[in-house]
């Protein structure tokens, strides 16, 4: 059977979930995107990512498909 990546908590939040993401999956940012195109968390190396830019654009990308 397969291990869960991330584990889930009833006190957690979102930005702590992908967190936790982050660092099991050695990953540099994790973010958490609406269909609509809204950043509903991030976590990680975010410091000169425009994520509400890049929510838009990820949202059109999947919405184009």
């Amino acid at each position: 059977m397969s291990e869960s990546i991330v584990t889930r908590r009833p006190d957690a939040t979102i930005n702590g979930t992908l967190l936790e993401l982050v660092e099991k999956t050695e990953a540099l940012t994790a973010l958490l995107i609406s269909r609509h195109g809204i950043c509903l968390g991030q976590a990680g190396e975010v410091a000169n990512l425009n994520a509400t830019a890049l929510a838009a654009l990820v949202a059109g990308m999947f919405s184009a498909t």
